[in-house]
């Protein structure tokens, strides 16, 4: 019983959602030109889908918080 209740969670279990490149720039309030610069430096890292650009929500969070530290 126990087996088919762990697992029910994990169907039901949302995949974290990822940004568009314009919703990134949106978060960062910077244009997608600059965004484009960051990933360029490796300053924020992508994901690649095929041709699709995606970014972690957390790999913004991350971003965010070492620019405030400097």
């Amino acid at each position: 019983m126990q087996a088919s209740s762990s697992r029910e969670r994990n169907d039901n279990a949302t995949p974290p959602q990822l940004l568009t490149r314009k919703e990134a720039a949106e978060l960062l309030n910077i244009s997608l030109r600059h965004l484009d610069t960051l990933v360029a430096t490796g300053e924020l890292v992508p994901i690649r889908i095929g041709r699709s650009v995606r970014f972690r929500p957390k790999s913004i969070e991350d971003f965010i918080e070492e620019a405030a530290d400097e």
